[in-house]
Formats: C-alpha cells, sequence, structure tokens
C-alpha cells in the first residue's frame, strides 16, 4: 500500500481520448504500470539511461533509507541542468 502501481499523464489521457475509451473508464486501465523508479542517491546518467532504455519522459525517486517517494525527474529537468538554463547556474555565473 504505500508505493505507487502506476503513472498516470497527461499523454495516457490523450491516447485513451483518441482511442475513444470512455470517460468513465477507470484509471487502472489507462495507467502506466509498472512504475519505473531510481534511488536518490544514484547517479543522473544511470536514470537518464534508465528513462532513455524504457522509453519514458520521467522516473519516480525513492529515499535511499525509508523507501519512501522522494520525488520524480524528467528528461526536462535533466536537460535544464546540464544546459546551465537552470536559475541556480544564472546566479553562479554572476
Amino acid at each position: 500500500g504505500r508505493h505507487p502501481v502506476g503513472v498516470f499523464s497527461l499523454s495516457d489521457a490523450v491516447l485513451a481520448y483518441r482511442h475513444g475509451l470512455d470517460p468513465g473508464t477507470g484509471v487502472e486501465r489507462v495507467m502506466s504500470s509498472p512504475v519505473v523508479a531510481c534511488q536518490q542517491g544514484d547517479y543522473l546518467t544511470s536514470a537518464l539511461m534508465t528513462m532513455i532504455y524504457a522509453d519514458l519522459q520521467r522516473i519516480f525517486v525513492y529515499s535511499e533509507h525509508s523507501r519512501t517517494l522522494a520525488g520524480v525527474i524528467t528528461l526536462t529537468d535533466a536537460a535544464r541542468i546540464r544546459s546551465g538554463a537552470c536559475k541556480a547556474c544564472n546566479v553562479a555565473r554572476l
């Protein structure tokens, strides 16, 4: 009961609509599953490889100690950090 069993994204909703699923269809029929995750202490390259090989835009991040959900990392997050376009990078340039 403490771990996510699936992810329901906007992409899932759009695909369901395009396939003509009834709006009353349960989320469990549309969600992506299983949930792909990494540990909070994993390297960014490892998380990116996981996303690329699984053809995913985001993965969940778990706390190593408590095995609770700590956050989500997306390909957009990784690109922003690598590009230097994040606010912290701009401040560091001053």
